[in-house]
């Protein structure tokens, strides 16, 4: 059997380019939009707790606008400590009480070399709040076992907004 140099190179061009257009096919991939993507609008802030008790602070993060959905997904707390007493942060729902708790997290303490003695956590959360919803931040300590130095606390909530289909 005698083949042809000339065919054998026109077939083996034409399997070639064959394989080249479906690789060109993988590479160039659709383009979507990912409506849970973290990065694309991102929520958070750090706020001063009010603390009108001596062992209850609270922190009220803004109402979720209409129309959004935001993902709370990382807590974070510091406070200097008056007491090596355990020290709690709760997050709610539209307000401070049992009935609106979604997590609770007991704190550490620590000596913070120049900050001085502090009590801290960071947690990571998976917490959903609908439109009309607002985060609300608790940190307290059991009565009687040393007051809260409010005008140094401090707690961050991060994550993302995402749009809510009508």
């Amino acid at each position: 059997m005698h083949i042809d140099r000339k065919a054998a190179a026109f077939f083996l061009a034409l399997i070639a380019s064959v394989c080249a257009m479906q690789a060109d096919a993988q590479i160039k991939p659709a383009m979507v939009r990912s409506v849970d993507e973290p990065a694309r609008v991102p929520y958070g802030g750090t706020l001063a707790l009010s603390c009108p008790f001596g062992n209850d602070c609270t922190a009220e993060f803004p109402v979720v606008p209409a129309g959004k959905r935001v993902r709370i997904t990382d807590l974070s707390l510091a406070v200097p400590a008056q007491s090596t007493a355990t020290h709690y942060v709760a997050i709610h729902r539209n307000g401070a009480s049992f009935n609106t708790m979604l997590a609770l997290f007991p704190t550490t303490f620590l000596s913070a070399a120049f900050y001085g003695s502090m009590v801290a956590t960071s947690q990571s959360v998976n917490l959903y709040y609908e439109a009309g919803d607002k985060p609300v931040v608790e940190f307290f300590v059991t009565a009687g076992t040393g007051g809260i130095n409010a005008s140094q606390a401090r707690v961050t909530l991060v994550g993302y907004v995402v749009d809510v289909a009508p």
